[in-house]
């Protein structure tokens, strides 16, 4: 009977070590998701458009994890050192709006990218005018694809402030 035990513990003992820890609810998922892109979302005070990709193609990995991702204030919430308080209160109002106006749908496509799909593969610099601080990107996978965004420096940093139909004329 000892003998059965000790086989039945050690069974127990290691199939448990080899599993991994695995995220059980869906903010262990969404604090996992954060970990994972924030060291790579450092701004930068180099160039005005280098935080605008940043921003633009961590939102776009951030939409291509389906289930996983964040919903769109969520996400720009918690990387909000890559937008101004202007852009996050426009994307907020927009989206609430929305779904004041129809609980059941919202608002049917994605502001920021100002369309229902997107470029998975994400975005690269089209052209930029320096006068303005708007910088246009295209998909890197799409390349007719294009969508409008503005800069401006806050604190030493260069950060969106407008994108797709968030805070643009």
């Amino acid at each position: 009977m000892l003998k059965q035990t000790l086989i039945f513990a050690t069974i127990i003992l290691l199939t448990s070590c080899g599993q991994s820890k695995q995220p059980t609810n869906k903010h262990s998922t969404k604090e996992a998701l954060i970990e994972e892109n924030v060291a790579k979302e450092t701004p930068k005070e180099e160039n005005k458009v280098d935080n605008a990709l940043i921003f633009i193609n961590g939102y776009t990995e951030n939409a291509n994890k389906l289930n996983e991702s964040l919903t769109m204030i969520e996400w720009v919430e918690l990387h909000k050192g890559l937008t101004t308080q202007s852009f996050r209160l426009a994307l907020k109002k927009i989206i609430d709006d929305a779904y004041q106006e129809d609980p059941e749908l919202g608002l049917g496509f994605d502001p920021v990218f100002d369309a229902q799909d997107y470029p998975d593969k994400g975005f690269e610099v089209d052209s930029f005018d320096e006068q303005t601080n708007h910088l246009t990107v295209r998909g890197k996978d799409w390349p007719d694809f294009k969508v409008t965004m503005r800069v401006v420096k806050e604190n030493e940093q260069w950060l969106v402030d407008g994108c797709g139909v968030v805070n643009m004329p």
